[in-house]
């Protein structure tokens, strides 16, 4: 008895430590297999933090977890993380590790996965990610190694998808999707219990958010024929907002893609708050205190097949009478809303829908306001109609919505709009067939909202409609301090709103105070991103000119605006196209004096937008125009600490960074810069020069008619050689200084005439290393060579003479008599010899003569230093060149002595 316990016990006990290590024994298997297997069929990058195994937590079966698994894509997806997730767990048929037939997977739980879709404007999608098949095929051999999907349960759980679609301007957000569904997936038929809730759905197109926030609960038992994929709703309750419905009926997936629907919605306790509740901006406030009540009707359809461009049948219908809501906080109500609204489609293109607003009015104090509209061929050619009609009190909002607090609106707005045909008889100006007509107004409208920097009032706005045009008679807005007048007619107005056309006009528009940065984005980093920096930081974002208007407009703006420049009586002609700003003959007051320009700014391609312009610049202040304009800054730093005013000229083209600012490393740009005087203090290189002249006069200099011709490339500012003259001194400058404020300058400095040092006047000096760091050398040693290759070309010349003086005498004598000859030629050989030694003395005393003059004439210690050194290396190469003439003296003698003897 206790034998068998004993057996029994070290059985179990054997199965148990077994089976803890059967996971350390089949993890490399199975992780290798599950890379190579999804690498084998993705095109994207695919890697997992690690994995868990056991066999224990879901005997007899193993169980498999996958954590922080993600997939990101390659090339132009190479920034999107389509998916990732905190843990995926598997539970995997125990049998199917031991066979090569694949695993089976009896039940999929996903936590925290985070999806992101992306379509570009070209309509490429980045989960398109599979592989084709000759592309699997050319890979490993675990290709015939599958993932058998056989669920009996299958959970998701705090789930986050988002969808943006840059070809089609729209954009979803789902957070908090949690879904539950158990049954068996490998039957023949299931009953599939499924528990989906969603906390927050937000879904916009072109700007417009039509849901915000919105929740959403599904509870619902499906039968599924798995054979068939037929999915048949039984039981099932669901819930949008605060609208509750049931479904009816069928939906099969068609092979080889597809889906053929036959499903009807329920709605029988729909009320009119519930129908409030698809309106963003009252379910997201306050929308549990609302009341409300009216008669209300919601019916739906759907039915036939959904495949490729084949759309099927479907219907729905919402109708609203003598309906009200009011908030309790608030003093009135909004009241006798009726409404009408069918949206169908007979089956077939999504083309032959029609959308119907067959009535649309409400009654907001003693104002009604009226609409109807019918909309038809949606897709190829719409034919429209809408009437629209009524005055609203904008002040009466408060009354009845409660606004943010902090927030206030008042104002009238009236609107009397009758729209009537075929868009393409707008298009082909076919207007005896097409009626467009009414108008628009605000009066005293003002807005002040936490959406909005500053409050915005609109004393006054008049648009009127017809069949060619828009005429904008008057607008006066106002924005914080800024202020704009404008008018002007509008051209192909209508196909512009519908058809997203150009935009065609001519504006005039004044303003008397506009500062462009309240218009631009700003962007506030994040905790993450702001990493050690304590305070917040704003970043500019790049202003896009539409592509779709065609523009004229004529400005006169007094005081401008834009980052740290104010320019002041703007004038011009800008005209706006094809995503371009163009200006012609603009002038203004800027920087203390005036600016001419003419150009392009561009957005027409937003991943390179460029400026492209040419400047007139006359009597501006080196101090307005170097603390206004970083870019001259970065480029010329030399003068922001300058005094006094330049006038320049100069072609201006850059690449823009998406912050507004010029990518510096693009930068092109020829000119020239003239100044009557300038005062230059404070300049470390010239400082570094006046140290090492012992000139300190030099670091705070006074210009005076400075002319120089400069262009930007590469990145260095390059200046043609100019000459200055500062104070007593003669300046000449050449070279070029780069972003990163390195310099590579060269010049010469002439010194004062009362100095007395000749040759030595002219010294050369070169400036490196940075603008706040530089490295000044002057040449000294350039100026003392050139003096010594004067004086050995001096030396040489007078030795060849006395030579060939001697020579002549020598010849001479030969020709009289060899013998008397010879003795004389000895003779006269020792006097050579003597002569030549008594010139090198010469030369000799001499130098040292010119050495000490030098030395006497310095008035200061660096020509004392200067002369010195020349008047050394002077004797020096002096008593070179005497030893040199006595060698040759001497040479020449023994030469010719044995010359004579052989005669």
């Amino acid at each position: 008895m206790k034998k068998g316990i004993l057996i029994s016990a070290s059985l179990v006990g054997a199965l148990f430590i077994l089976l803890l290590l059967l996971p350390v024994l089949f993890k490399g298997k199975i992780t290798q297999l599950a890379k190579d297997e999804i690498n084998n069929m993705l095109t994207a990058k695919v890697d997992f933090g690690g994995f868990d195994m056991s066999f224990i937590r879901n005997f007899p079966h193993a169980s498999f977890r996958i954590k922080d698994l993600q997939v990101i894509g390659t090339e132009a997806f190479e920034k999107d993380t389509l998916f990732s997730g905190k843990s995926i767990d598997l539970v995997i048929n125990l049998s199917s590790l031991f066979s090569d037939k694949g695993y089976e997977i009896t039940k999929l739980a996903l936590e925290q996965p985070r999806i992101f879709l992306h379509t570009l404007p070209d309509g490429r999608s980045n989960w398109d990610i599979m592989k084709d098949k000759e592309e699997k095929e050319q890979v490993a051999d675990t290709a015939d190694m599958n993932f058998n999907f056989k669920l009996k349960k299958f959970t998701i759980e705090e789930a986050a998808l988002t969808y943006r679609d840059d070809e089609g301007e729209m954009q979803a957000e789902i957070l908090g999707f949690n879904l539950s569904s158990s049954g068996d997936l490998a039957a023949d038929s299931s009953l599939l219990k499924t528990q989906l809730r969603i906390a927050s759905l937000s879904f916009g197109m072109e700007g417009i958010e039509y849901i915000s926030k919105a929740t959403a609960e599904v509870d619902a038992d499906i039968n599924a024929n798995l054979n068939d994929f037929i999915f048949t709703f039984s039981k099932n309750t669901s819930r949008f907002n605060a609208i509750a419905f049931s479904l009816d009926g069928s939906f099969q997936l068609l092979e080889p893609e597809g889906f053929y629907m036959d499903l009807k919605l329920n709605a029988p306790e729909v009320d009119f708050k519930s129908i409030l509740s698809l309106i963003p901006s009252i379910y997201s406030r306050q929308f549990e205190s609302l009341t409300a009540d009216g008669k209300v009707a919601l019916s739906a359809f759907v039915k036939g097949k959904m495949l490729g461009d084949l759309y099927p049948a479907f219907d729905v219908n919402l109708s609203v009478a003598d309906a009200w809501f009011r908030y309790p906080a608030l003093p009135q109500s909004v009241q006798n809303i009726q409404l009408a609204l069918s949206v169908s489609n007979p089956g077939g293109e999504l083309d032959l829908t029609k959308i119907d607003l067959s009535r649309f009015s409400f009654l907001m104090g003693n104002n009604p306001f009226s609409a109807t509209a019918r909309v038809t061929q949606p897709l190829s050619d719409p034919d429209l109609k809408l009437n629209a009609k009524g005055k609203l009190d904008l002040g009466m909002i408060k009354d009845v919505y409660p606004l943010e607090e902090g927030s206030s609106l008042n104002g009238v707005f009236t609107l009397d709009l009758n729209l009537n045909g075929r868009m393409s008889y707008y298009e082909k100006n076919q207007f005896d067939r097409f009626t467009f007509a009414g108008n628009m107004s605000i009066s005293d409208l003002s807005l002040t909202t936490s959406a909005l920097p500053q409050q915005v009032i609109i004393p006054r706005a008049a648009l009127s409609f017809n069949n060619r045009y828009a005429d904008l008679s008057a607008l006066q807005l106002r924005i914080g301090k800024n202020d704009m007048q404008a008018s002007g007619k509008l051209e192909n107005f209508l196909a512009y709103a519908l058809r997203d056309q150009t935009l065609k006009g001519k504006l005039i528009l004044n303003s008397n105070y506009l500062n462009i940065n309240d218009f631009m984005k700003e962007e506030v980093l994040t905790q993450d991103a702001k990493q050690d920096v304590d305070t917040e930081e704003e970043a500019l974002s790049l202003i896009e000119v539409p592509k779709n208007i065609d523009f004229v407009l004529q400005a006169n703006f007094k005081e401008l605006l834009y980052d740290n420049m104010r320019f002041n009586n703007a004038k011009g002609v800008l005209r706006v196209e094809n995503g371009e700003m163009k200006f012609q003959d603009m002038t203004m007051q800027a920087f203390g004096g005036s600016l001419g320009l003419k150009g392009t700014y561009s957005t027409a391609d937003l991943e390179k937008p460029f400026v492209n312009m040419d400047f007139a610049i006359t009597d501006v202040f080196f101090t307005e125009i170097f603390k206004q304009v970083e870019t001259i800054r970065k480029f010329a730093p030399v003068f922001e600490q300058a005094t006094g005013k330049f006038s320049t000229k100069l072609s201006f083209n850059t690449l823009l960074k998406q912050d507004m600012m010029p990518d510096l490393n693009t930068v092109s740009a020829k000119g020239s810069l003239a100044t009557k005087t300038v005062g230059l203090k404070e300049i470390p290189a010239l400082n570094e020069l006046a140290a090492q002249l012992k000139k300190p006069e030099l670091s705070n200099l006074l210009l005076k008619n400075l002319s120089l011709l400069f262009f930007i490339k590469d990145g260095r500012l390059n200046m043609q050689p100019f000459d200055v003259k500062a104070g007593d001194f003669n300046i000449s400058l050449s070279g070029s200084s780069g972003l990163d404020q390195s310099l590579a300058l060269q010049g010469k400095i002439r010194l004062p005439d009362v100095l007395n040092m000749g040759r030595f006047s002219t010294l050369p000096f070169s400036i490196g290393g940075t603008f706040t760091r530089p490295v000044v050398r002057v040449d000294l040693a350039e100026t003392v060579n050139a003096f010594l290759d004067e004086a050995k070309t001096a030396v040489k010349a007078e030795v060849d003479k006395k030579v060939g003086e001697i020579k002549e005498k020598a010849d001479a004598e030969i020709q009289k008599q060899k013998e008397a000859a010879l003795r004389e030629y000895r003779q006269q050989a020792d006097k050579l010899r003597a002569e030549a030694k008594a010139l090198g003395d010469k030369i000799v005393e001499e130098a040292q003569k010119q050495s000490d003059a030098l030395v006497e004439k310095a008035e200061n210690p660096i020509a004392k230093k200067v002369a010195e050194l020349s008047g050394k290396k002077l004797v020096e190469e002096a008593r070179k060149q005497a030893d040199e003439l006595y060698r040759k003296a001497d040479e020449e003698a023994i030469k010719w002595e044995e010359k004579m003897k052989q005669l």
